[in-house]
């Protein structure tokens, strides 16, 4: 249910690319979110190796 909800989602961020950048971000950004969450929960030891930030990430489109 919720995979659904996000492809909803991004596929409204490509059709809206042009008109509203940000939300498409904010849409990847939420899966990465989710998915991190994920691994903490089943991979608990690769919670410590992980960097504290992603690269690239801080930069404005």
């Amino acid at each position: 249910m919720e995979i659904e909800r996000h492809m909803e989602l991004y596929y409204r961020g490509l059709k809206e690319f042009c008109l509203e950048k940000g939300y498409l971000m904010d849409t990847c950004l939420s899966a990465q979110d989710r998915y991190e969450a994920l691994v903490d929960y089943f991979f608990p030891e690769l919670k410590r190796s992980a960097p504290e930030s992603h690269p690239g990430m801080d930069q404005s489109l």
